[in-house]
């Protein structure tokens, strides 16, 4: 996947609609096969403006190495320090 495609459809996702982290998750979810529940995509909403100093498009960002690698039970360390 060549950046620039990526780029413009995170961009044509924007215009028809979607905020910033919604774009940058569509974008990687639709590019990447990734199969995103519909409550993630409601959860990225949260995120669409950005919070704090952090702009929406990073918080996408954030969220995808989750998409791909993120943890779905309980296997953290037993006793953290």
């Amino acid at each position: 996947m060549r950046p620039k495609a990526l780029q413009k459809h995170a961009e044509a996702s924007y215009a028809n609609g979607f905020l910033c982290c919604e774009a940058v998750k569509d974008v990687i979810g639709s590019n990447f096969q990734v199969d995103v529940a519909e409550s993630v995509n409601a959860m990225s909403s949260a995120m669409s403006i950005g919070a704090g100093r952090l702009c929406g498009a990073l918080h996408g960002a954030m969220l995808a190495p989750g998409m791909f690698f993120g943890r779905t039970t309980q296997a953290g360390p037993k006793a953290p320090r």
